[in-house]
């Protein structure tokens, strides 16, 4: 089954339903979200692009760990 991440999906979807999202968010420096993602109001509204560009992050280097996990990444 193809993985798939969906760049318009906010952030407390992305942690529901793709298992390796925190995991990988991790990796690259956002070991923060693993704890805050489900509880946190705002991670309904953000973006993966928008968390990671308010965090002064380059998002492409996110978007690459994902496509280096496997990912098929959409609407970049």
């Amino acid at each position: 089954m193809e993985k798939i991440l969906d760049l318009n999906m906010c952030v407390w979807d992305l942690a529901r339903e793709v298992p390796e999202f925190l995991d990988i968010m991790a990796s690259v420096g956002f070991e923060e979200m693993r704890h805050c993602a489900m509880e946190n109001p705002k991670t309904k509204e953000l973006t993966m692009p928008m968390a990671v560009m308010n965090h002064g992050q380059d998002v492409s280097m996110v978007i690459d760990a994902f496509k280096k996990a496997g990912f098929t990444v959409i609407n970049e």
